[in-house]
């Protein structure tokens, strides 16, 4: 996600802003703010997808090049 930002000095002339700014804990941000309503012992490791639970990590997966 990026924050692109237009200025104007005077109210007619419009001017970009640059560089775009990069936002990337947003998504991460908005995310921890609900996972702080979750109550301690709510999610088992049953409702975890798999390679989540156990102590077995799940796979990393290189998306390199795409």
């Amino acid at each position: 996600m990026r924050l692109r930002v237009w200025f104007s000095a005077d109210n007619t002339t419009v001017n970009l802003l640059s560089p775009d700014g990069q936002i990337t804990a947003s998504g991460y941000a908005l995310s921890a703010e609900k996972a702080q309503s979750v109550t301690d012992g709510a999610i088992t490791e049953a409702m975890l997808a798999d390679g989540l639970g156990g102590g077995n990590p799940a796979p990393r997966r290189c998306r390199c090049g795409r």
